[in-house]
């Protein structure tokens, strides 16, 4: 798959072939990424040019609204929904959706928390899913128990939906050298040079 195009454009039927774009559905929740799957996502496995255009396809499919909450605040983020499959310990890519700042934070609580926007994301998380700080509480300790169990695992990282539509990646790195990437990856975050 060539990827063209740059701007507002009508890609309101682009998909990346073996997408399955209601994987996770559009409902918000913590989606806590094992520690030892960490900074290996799409963003960083193609080119810059490549994920500028996959994200600008993917915010305009959505109609620059955010898929979870329907904001229009801008900057919105391409967010990627991956399946862990415990037995085969493998990470797949399903789905890239179009996200607002917002549901991003909370998305990634783990991050929010050590960028300094976890009581926002937690009011968010309330907000968006009509919850009372009890059902939110008990999302995040479920997410956080799931996310320490994960992170023990080595995964193997699928991405064929990207590499399947043509798209050129990077060598995937093995898990041996994702905490160097996560370490160089936090850097840049605190930076706040990081784009998505």
């Amino acid at each position: 798959m060539k990827l063209i195009g740059f701007g507002k454009t009508d890609d309101s039927d682009w998909k990346l072939p073996e997408e399955d774009m209601t994987f996770g559905g559009n409902t918000l929740y913590v989606d806590l990424i094992p520690s030892s799957c960490w900074f290996s996502n799409v963003r960083s496995l193609v080119s810059y040019a490549d994920w500028r255009i996959i994200r600008n396809k993917v915010i305009s499919r959505a109609e620059y609204k955010c898929e979870i909450c329907g904001s229009e605040e801008m900057p919105l983020h391409c967010h990627e929904r991956w399946d862990f499959n415990d037995k085969t310990q493998t990470q797949t890519l399903k789905r890239l959706m179009c996200i607002c700042p917002a549901c991003h934070d909370t998305t990634h609580f783990g991050r929010s928390q050590i960028t300094g926007h976890g009581k926002t994301a937690i009011k968010h998380l309330e907000d968006v899913n009509k919850w009372n700080i009890t059902e939110t509480k008990s999302h995040i300790s479920n997410a956080f128990a799931l996310w320490k169990a994960r992170s023990k695992m080595e995964w193997n990282l699928d991405i064929s939906i990207i590499t399947n539509a043509g798209i050129s990646v990077n060598e995937i790195p093995g898990s041996n050298k994702r905490e160097k990437i996560s370490h160089e990856t936090i850097k840049r975050i605190n930076k706040n040079d990081d784009q998505y």
